[in-house]
């Protein structure tokens, strides 16, 4: 069966009216009418179809309390004891389509990136959002952090199919110690 994308979990009920309090994954939202599922699943990256799903619920409200946490309310949760069962069940969305040359957050993280001339440069542990464009934050063998921006003029290619990034060698972008 085909796999929902996780985009966060519930941490605990919020409120005697059957609110959940969230958190996202790094780089995930939803919004109010967006279907989701619910699953307690151990899985860190999709929520699979399986006895534990439940949904699809389309989200009624959604606001931010503080720091990382967003509270989610969703129809047929209407009590404190209702929403208790969900605690710690993974928050899952369907795959969207994405453009040619977009990729989730998740397929990027725990590529090999190597240069033009297959030189290994190191893993991406984490994928940071600036505005303008987005950085893999790269872990080298030698377990160095390195950021590499995530421009055209230096991802030469994505295969996510195979976890690795191939990018130009640019003089100074890296350090040769």
């Amino acid at each position: 069966m085909k796999n929902l994308l996780k985009v966060g979990y519930v941490v605990k009920p919020h409120g005697r009216f059957g609110g959940l309090y969230i958190r996202f994954l790094q780089g995930c939202t939803l919004s109010i009418g967006e279907k989701i599922y619910l699953e307690h699943t151990a899985n860190l990256q999709y929520v699979q179809h399986t006895a534990n799903l439940h949904g699809p619920f389309n989200i009624t409200s959604i606001s931010r309390r503080h720091r990382e946490g967003y509270i989610l309310k969703l129809p047929g949760l209407n009590t404190l004891s209702e929403a208790e069962k969900f605690r710690g069940y993974s928050i899952g969305v369907d795959r969207k389509k994405l453009p040619e040359n977009t990729y989730w957050v998740e397929e990027i993280i725990g590529c090999e990136i190597y240069s033009s001339n297959r030189k290994l440069i190191g893993r991406v542990e984490e994928v940071l959002h600036t505005g303008a464009n987005d950085v893999y934050v790269v872990k080298s063998p030698a377990g160095r952090e390195q950021l590499i921006p995530a421009l055209k003029s230096i991802v030469v290619k994505v295969n996510v199919h195979k976890k690795e990034i191939i990018i130009k060698e640019i003089p100074g972008l890296f350090d040769e110690n």
